[in-house]
């Protein structure tokens, strides 16, 4: 991979790499389990080495730290052509073939599965991510925990509620979402002005469908 230093972060770079860790995470896969993929189909003492898709490289998109060759993408639409079609036996290690058998490949709004070409064009930003991994930004983020500050406020006003008793009573909704219990103990801060979300947890919440409805 190509590395840059100081110059500004690209931003359909940084968004590639917001939305293939989101996407990476949300499939509960650890950057080894595609590296164990890796292993298996691009054996580095075989001549077919074009197409790994290894640790570093993984990194280096998500962190925006480097530009991948044209290589990585086609290992990329490869992986994810294998995760649709669902079939892993060339993997040994049973956990990492169980978690790969049930991800979901990366598709575009209309199910259609990523090969190289939308790889490559939502990298260089010539087309925007699928609806479902639309990222939250920093700003949209700070604008969303300023919305709740006020939606308890007037849940408070509006029930003639103590602070406490509506502060408790939202916890209790936010139980029902099956929310982390450090989620649930940052929407809670976020509610009593005391932090705001950072975009991946703003994210989490919309995930999880969790929204205006708790203050009604």
């Amino acid at each position: 991979m190509s590395r840059h230093h100081d110059t500004p972060i690209n931003p359909a770079r940084k968004l590639f790499g917001q939305v293939f860790l989101a996407w990476r995470e949300a499939n509960g896969l650890k950057q080894g389990d595609i590296q164990a993929w890796t292993n298996a189909n691009f054996p580095k003492n075989k001549e077919r080495i074009w197409g790994r898709v290894n640790n570093s490289q993984i990194s280096d998109i998500e962190t925006v730290s480097a530009i991948p060759k044209i290589s990585f993408f086609y290992g990329l639409a490869k992986f994810n052509k294998d995760l649709a079609k669902s079939k892993f036996l060339e993997i040994p290690k049973k956990d990492i073939r169980a978690k790969l058998v049930n991800a979901e490949p990366f598709t575009d709004d209309n199910g259609k599965v990523y090969g190289i070409t939308e790889w490559f064009a939502f990298y260089v930003g010539e087309t925007q991510p699928p609806s479902k991994w639309e990222v939250i930004s920093e700003a949209e983020a700070v604008t969303l925990s300023k919305a709740y500050c006020t939606l308890f406020e007037s849940f408070q006003v509006d029930h003639e509620l103590t602070k406490r008793e509506a502060w408790t009573i939202i916890g209790e909704r936010l139980d029902k979402h099956q929310l982390s219990k450090e989620l649930k103990s940052k929407v809670l801060a976020v509610i009593d002005n005391l932090d705001d979300y950072t975009p991946k947890e703003a994210q989490a919440l919309k995930e999880l469908e969790v929204g205006a409805s708790l203050f009604s």
